[in-house]
């Protein structure tokens, strides 16, 4: 009798373990592994070597900012892929809904549609899914990046981008 009371008491700790992380990686925070030049221009501003990517980077995502949309030019964020849906991609927050944006290599002026944001790299990389500016929708997007956690010899904070360079902010 004690053992199975033993068996029980370990099944509804794990039960309670596995659903509090669960909850907690779905609606509070995660960790997210990026990897290629826009992620790297993003996550380590500063630098223009951008040869090494960021195979098996990882950064902590808070994702506070989905509930209503709370995100700022600046920001760097994770959002899935386009083009490979099962891909993570990290880029810096350039344009909200509302704002208007030239559009690259002509001389049109979008705006950005309710629900949708403009994101882009710091550096260009010619080339690269990286050198495309892209408008994407909110739904797609995971959270933002706060913290550069992996390797550990570069942890730190990622900083918000204070310069946004091509947004027109007409709300």
């Amino acid at each position: 009798m004690g053992a199975w009371n033993a068996v029980w008491q370990n099944t509804k700790r794990i039960c309670t373990f596995g659903l509090i992380a669960v909850t907690v990686n779905d609606r509070h925070a995660t960790f997210a592994r990026v990897q290629g030049s826009a992620a790297h221009s993003a996550i380590a501003p500063g630098t223009t070597d951008t040869s090494a990517g960021l195979s098996g980077d990882v950064v902590f995502v808070e994702k506070f900012c989905l509930e209503k949309l709370n995100f700022s030019r600046g920001d760097v964020v994770v959002y899935r892929s386009c083009r490979k849906p099962n891909q993570t991609r990290v880029m810096r927050l350039t344009a909200l809904p509302g704002d208007w944006i030239p559009v690259p290599e002509s001389n049109e002026t979008l705006k950005i549609p309710m629900g949708h944001c403009w994101v882009e790299s710091d550096i260009p990389v010619p080339g690269a899914e990286s050198s495309e500016m892209l408008q994407i929708s909110l739904a797609i997007v995971r959270g933002r990046a706060t913290h550069r956690v992996w390797p550990l010899n570069k942890f730190g904070k990622i900083e918000r981008s204070t310069i946004v360079r091509r947004a027109l902010h007409h709300r």
